[in-house]
């Protein structure tokens, strides 16, 4: 009989934690329950990513102990400046777990010193004992679990990687030739591929993480698929610029056009060629764009600034895609000629604070603070400081993971209490050995590991692992005791009240109002970005404006995605009168704004020829103003009234920047400044359109009954 992955998964775990218990027994360690919670967090969907958390996990548990002893030591008597310097600490764990690459070792580094600090107490004795035993106990887990999984149906992230890279170079070429035909004239639907990507993307950068590690070849090239990442991703920007339909005498104006589409389908063809593991069977040859002069010459000088501006685009595509061939060959261990194109890598933006991240500070420490007043000022509270424990580490996972409902962390714990106390008041009692023991560990992990293996129900998996290893409280000298079950059912009810109260702490966890929230924020965002750019890139801006600048851009740049994330909380019941699919078209909606507006900053960060600037300042200060407007009228009510005005508007900006380039002499303008206006001029017709488009599909959604109070 064949067995399925989560079998498997749920096998090792359950072997991982059945040796784990035992050696920790023979080594007669007093707690091996911290052992059994090692194995139950390291597991993964896959080696390489286990490995990594195992990792994490170690140097993690390492930091938080030395971190909890200094905090003993430094604050031995004072209960508040204790607690204040701890949940700080936390709080900035919680704030690294957020976006940081590795969240896990943040995690660590917080719920191993809300363990060890808050278990030990003032007695730094008891504190540097506790700390060394649930190092060695953590690391005997972590171990434990690694072996198992190298030794047993070690699995990896490779044939996964693989297809998903076979995936993104089959969505490119599509993506290409989806605008390729668009700049011809044709009808071309893109914005289902736009989405494609983003979520490709996405996925291979998390894909690639645990791929290096678990895959020697991906290991080897790593530089090259850290490239090639970029390089995706630099192409897929590119191409978004191809957005402009030409005429067929602008087209006849490339003599040769068509050779270079057949040049870079060719390309794109033998890249798919290559990953699947066969040389290519074409030579790659680099191609120029070659211009029709005296037929450039005869167009008007807006005609010229969008070929010009086209060529420009177009030969940067030829060089991209010609150096992501080279480097997928390298990959490959194929021979290519040189390029000499670099890909650049994506600039760092300058330091602006995530409002969510910030949010996540605040929850997990009123998370701390609750109980913790609790376990202060009410008498022989049940559970004592152990709810402040189960809270605030479950309470990390929430504050980092805003977009995880605590409603589906209820079945889980409920199933796991009532089948942990059968264990605990009728099997394990009549256990006499450490063979009846292990076979009862090993059959309970399993169950539990193969009904929540999905990569979803994570929570709910570790939830039921936590309360099973805890109830059972497994030790040489084991003791039974009925109090054991309702104290740790009331324990359980005080950890959800607290958890309630915290996750509506700074912001509601209402789906709908989390939802119109990051919508209302991108909107302002936008609107400020459109207040305060200018064509005029040498104007001047005080340290104020730039970090206002940073902070908006990246409320743009971020927001999208997580929109798109809180959306998949809207069930059918909360939209009541909206569907799905309406939600899903505004955030693509979304995304071309963020885009647009991105293409609009680079466009004005290029530099213009003065006399086009001073020519267009009325222009732009319209166009600009009535846009301005337009984000308003959003934020107030959702949709566009005047958009047979901002049409209008967008309309007369085009026709004034033609009348500009077509009055202007030869020799006042130098290529590049026709090229740099034009895609000027792109930008402005990309947001409007955007715009438009998104409030066009906005008016469609019943605003009102979202925004209207419900029990």
């Amino acid at each position: 009989m064949r067995l399925s992955f989560p079998a498997k998964e749920a096998i090792k775990t359950a072997l991982a934690m059945t040796i784990a218990y035992g050696i920790a027994l023979a080594m007669d360690w007093s707690t091996p329950m911290w052992a059994g919670f090692a194995v139950a967090f390291v597991s993964l969907s896959s080696s390489g990513q286990s490995f990594n958390k195992s990792a994490m996990r170690i140097l993690g548990t390492m930091i938080a102990g030395l971190a909890s002893l200094c905090l003993i030591g430094l604050f031995p008597q004072d209960r508040w400046l204790f607690m204040l310097a701890f949940s700080l600490y936390v709080g900035f764990c919680t704030y690294m777990m957020v976006a940081a690459k590795y969240q896990y070792f943040w995690y660590s580094c917080g719920y191993v010193c809300i363990i060890v600090a808050l278990e030990a107490g003032p007695n730094s004795v008891t504190a540097f004992t506790l700390a060394i035993l649930r190092i060695q106990e953590t690391g005997l887990g972590v171990i434990v679990y690694s072996v198992i999984t190298v030794l047993l149906w070690r699995s990896n992230s490779a044939e996964k990687f693989n297809a998903l890279v076979a995936q993104l170079h089959s969505s490119q070429y599509q993506l290409y030739c989806s605008y390729f035909q668009r700049m011809k004239g044709q009808e071309v639907d893109v914005k289902s591929l736009i989405v494609q990507r983003i979520q490709q993307q996405t996925q291979f950068k998390a894909l690639l993480d645990g791929a290096e590690t678990d895959s020697y070849e991906i290991w080897e090239v790593r530089h090259q698929w850290r490239l090639y990442q970029n390089q995706q991703l630099e192409i897929t920007a590119l191409i978004e610029r191809l957005h402009d339909e030409f005429s067929k005498e602008q087209q006849s104006c490339i003599t040769n056009l068509s050779v270079f589409e057949d040049e870079l389908e060719q390309r794109f063809k033998q890249m798919e060629t290559m990953q699947e593991g066969n040389a290519p069977e074409y030579r790659i040859q680099s191609i120029a764009l070659q211009l029709d002069r005296q037929a450039v010459k005869a167009l008007s000088h807006f005609q010229q600034a969008a070929i010009l501006a086209t060529q420009n685009n177009l030969q940067h595509l030829e060089q991209l895609t010609l150096a992501l061939f080279n480097n997928i060959a390298d990959i490959n261990g194929f021979q290519h000629q040189s390029s000499s194109v670099k890909t650049i890598p994506p600039k760092k933006s300058a330091f602006a604070f995530d409002i969510e991240r910030l949010g996540s500070i605040i929850q997990i420490m009123v998370t701390l603070w609750l109980p913790f007043l609790a376990y202060i000022y009410i008498p022989d509270l049940p559970g004592g400081i152990v709810v402040c424990i189960m809270a605030g580490c479950i309470g990390m996972k929430l504050a980092a993971n805003p977009n995880v409902p605590i409603s589906i962390m209820y079945m889980p714990f409920v199933t796991s209490i009532l089948f942990s106390s059968v264990l605990y008041v009728i099997i394990m009692p009549q256990l006499t050995s450490f063979l009846g023991l292990g076979i009862m560990i090993f059959i309970t992990t399993f169950l539990i590991c193969y009904i929540y293996s999905s990569p979803q129900q994570g929570i709910s998996r570790a939830a039921g692992l936590a309360f099973f290893v805890t109830m059972i409280s497994v030790n040489n000298q084991q003791s039974y005791n009925m109090l054991t079950v309702f104290n740790t059912a009331l324990v359980i009810i005080e950890m959800f009240v607290v958890l309630l109260i915290s996750v509506n702490i700074p912001f509601s966890s209402n789906p709908r109002k989390g939802f119109t929230r990051l919508l209302n924020r991108f909107i302002r965002s936008s609107h400020h970005v459109i207040a305060t750019f200018r064509i005029d890139p040498h104007t001047a801006l005080s340290f104020w404006q730039r970090q206002q600048n940073a902070f908006h851009c990246r409320e743009i740049n971020t927001l999208p995605g997580k929109i798109k994330t809180r959306s998949h909380l809207l069930t059918t019941e909360v939209l009541q009168g909206t569907s799905t699919q309406q939600v899903q078209t505004i955030i693509v909606n979304l995304q071309m704004i963020k885009n647009r507006l991105q293409i609009l900053l680079e466009a004005c960060a290029k530099p213009q020829a003065k006399i086009l600037i001073n020519a267009l300042s009325n222009d732009n200060h319209n166009w600009r103003v009535q846009i301005q407007q337009s984000f308003q009228q959003l934020l107030n009510q959702t949709s566009i009234e005047s958009q047979t005005e901002l049409k209008a508007r967008t309309s007369q900006l085009e026709l004034r920047i033609k009348k500009i380039l077509n009055e202007i002499k030869d020799d006042q303008l130098t290529e590049q400044d026709k090229r740099n206006f034009y895609q000027l001029l792109g930008a402005y017709k990309g947001v409007s359109d955007s715009l438009l488009e998104y409030s066009a599909n906005a008016r469609q959604i019943d605003w009102y009954t979202w925004q209207e109070a419900r029990f």
